[in-house]
């Protein structure tokens, strides 16, 4: 039975070549159409869902009006964190980025460009997970001007050498390398080449 439908249907795709080519074609882009789409919904809900505390993680903005235009931002002023922690017993954490954006590094003499470097609270990692591939999350910005950067840009200061306890110069500060996260197993809006705990 099978074996006459695939005559018919091979018969019919001599015969009428251009009606045959056109299903076909529509057929084959309606399905790259939904691959792509279904490709795209998944990397779009794949953002952040690595953190343990997800349902739990808020981020506070700003909203604006400027010239009856209203706008909103994901920036706040700096006390805003530590107020809202005291004044609401339903803020368990909080933790504030501050971001640098492309700062350079020196590492034995050698100046090397970090493509987004942010500053952060000691409590980052009790909220966001990441992975480390040396270092402790827990421990990682316990100190003032400990940092912790990505693979990527610990391969490309450090080479091959271990990066750990490594001190490097930003701005005229000394840095220690406390942790190191691989960038390549999470999706995040957080974009980070260095994270570094600073006293403010």
């Amino acid at each position: 039975m099978f074996k006459n439908y695939l005559t018919v249907a091979i018969r019919n795709i001599v015969r009428n070549k251009r009606f045959a080519f056109l299903n076909i074609l529509g057929l084959a882009i309606g399905i790259v159409s939904c691959l792509l789409i279904y490709i795209f919904i998944q990397d779009e809900l794949s953002f952040d869902a690595h953190h343990a505390k997800r349902d739990n993680i808020y981020r506070v903005q700003c909203f604006f009006k400027f010239n009856d235009v209203e706008d909103k931002f994901g920036i706040v002023p700096f006390p805003t964190g530590p107020t809202l922690q005291s004044e609401y017993p339903e803020v368990k954490e909080m933790t504030r980025l501050f971001v640098l954006g492309q700062q350079n590094i020196t590492n034995e003499g050698k100046v090397y460009n970090v493509e987004v470097m942010q500053l952060a609270d000691s409590t980052f990692f009790n909220i966001f997970d990441f992975p480390f591939i040396a270092g402790d999350p827990k421990t990682a910005l316990s100190q003032p001007m400990s940092l912790v950067i990505t693979q990527g840009e610990a391969n490309k200061i450090f080479g091959t050498a271990n990066p750990m306890g490594k001190m490097v110069t930003w701005n005229k500060k000394s840095l220690k390398v406390t942790g190191v996260i691989d960038e390549k197993k999470y999706n995040t809006h957080i974009e980070m080449g260095a994270l570094f705990l600073w006293a403010v």
